[in-house]
């Protein structure tokens, strides 16, 4: 047996080349191959035909048709919305004919100035609301010292109109609890501020 590689002569059913060590059956059937190969001739791809190529040109033509209908009607949707837009627009402004009432603008409760007394005797104070009308939903703020200390503050449901209102010293409270002593504080000054019956604002202060 003949290697189809090297050429030399081998025994009789070898599988592989004593010589150069190929396998002869893979290596006679890649020979066979290569040898259909160069007996069968390349054949040339048949030409064209005219239909064929009249059929690519309406696929094209038809194509570029599609594509300037979607666009038309691309476009066509764009305009019908911006018109919905704009008669939305035309329906929620007002009318020339028409006259557009503005609502007023809601006014500012009316402020006056409390008439009170204040005394204080060295363990409580005394306040008389002067005026002839109760104070209702009234604070009082002692002593308050700027924006981040708001003093010692009191409470009151209402001071009625020309009488006297008594309260003592450790009445007066700061936000974290602390009472006012006034033996170590001395009160400085009083803030005094609350509402009339019909909703006006009022207050008034004393300094000693």
């Amino acid at each position: 047996m003949k290697c189809p590689k090297c050429g030399n002569k081998n025994p009789e059913g070898a599988k592989e080349c004593r010589f150069c060590g190929v396998i002869i059956e893979k290596a006679l059937k890649h020979q066979r191959q290569a040898q259909k190969k160069t007996e069968t001739p390349n054949t040339p791809d048949p030409p064209q035909n005219e239909n064929s190529a009249a059929k690519d040109t309406g696929k094209v033509f038809l194509g570029v048709i599609g594509f300037f209908i979607a666009a038309a009607i691309v476009l066509n949707v764009a305009d019908s919305l911006e018109t919905r837009k704009a008669q939305k627009k035309t329906d929620i402004s007002p009318s020339k004919n028409k006259t557009v009432q503005e609502k007023p603008a809601p006014k500012e409760p009316e402020t006056i100035r409390f008439d009170a007394h204040v005394v204080f005797d060295g363990s409580g104070f005394t306040i008389k609301n002067q005026n002839d009308f109760n104070w209702h939903d009234v604070k009082l703020i002692l002593n308050p010292s700027g924006l981040f200390d708001s003093g010692y503050t009191l409470r009151a449901d209402v001071f009625l109109a020309n009488r006297e209102h008594t309260f003592s010293a450790g009445q007066f409270t700061r936000s974290n609890g602390e009472r006012f002593n006034p033996r170590h504080t001395k009160p400085l000054k009083i803030f005094i501020y609350g509402y009339t019956k019909d909703g006006r604002k009022g207050s008034c202060s004393a300094y000693w």
